[in-house]
């Protein structure tokens, strides 16, 4: 009969190296997908010959770009000592770039709309714009569950060993974002 359930990783240094370790797969993991998906709008924007003029990239996406910087560094503020406020600036940068977010998918949605095209070109301008912002987002949404959790002392004393790979994630999603950014600005 075995006599302890004890995983793998018993002492904290060892589990410390294994989260990191996990972090560094997932967000290598994510990168490549990510990257491919901006790849994949980029060969296809590029072999239409006939490229229409789109209206401008909404305002709101320029605004949800320094939300989500404020954000990454409220928690860079957090990885050097433990205070809620920070955190709660973050979660609610975090939630406003998503909000602004949808704002920004609904006032392109309505400018092409406005423009009138109704051929294929127009509706891969509006799918890789739509399906960056919703990689992107499903992936702030991920990363703002885990910074619910340690908002409180108890939840940081608690979770205190994910706290710097929280912020890591967090500003691996606001490269990301960059990179998507350019990408949006480059299909116009």
């Amino acid at each position: 009969m075995l006599q302890s359930n004890k995983g793998v990783f018993t002492s904290f240094g060892m589990k410390d190296s294994a989260l990191r370790l996990g972090m560094r797969w997932f967000i290598g993991s994510l990168t490549v997908f990510l990257l491919a998906s901006v790849l994949a709008i980029i060969i296809i924007r590029l072999q239409v010959t006939q490229w229409p003029v789109l209206p401008p990239i909404p305002q709101t996406l320029w605004w949800s770009t320094g939300v989500l910087l404020l954000s990454t560094l409220a928690l860079q503020k957090v990885r050097k000592e433990w205070n809620p406020l920070w955190i709660w600036l973050a979660i609610l940068f975090g939630v406003l770039f998503l909000g602004l977010q949808i704002l920004a998918a609904v006032q392109w949605q309505q400018d092409l709309d406005a423009i009138g095209y109704t051929d294929e070109v127009v509706a891969i301008a509006r799918m890789a714009l739509y399906v960056l912002i919703f990689l992107h987002g499903v992936h702030v949404i991920g990363g703002l569950f885990p910074l619910g959790f340690v908002t409180t002392k108890r939840g940081y004393e608690k979770y205190e060993s994910i706290v710097p790979l929280l912020v890591t994630y967090w500003h691996f999603i606001f490269c990301i974002w960059i990179v998507f950014f350019i990408t949006i600005l480059f299909l116009r």
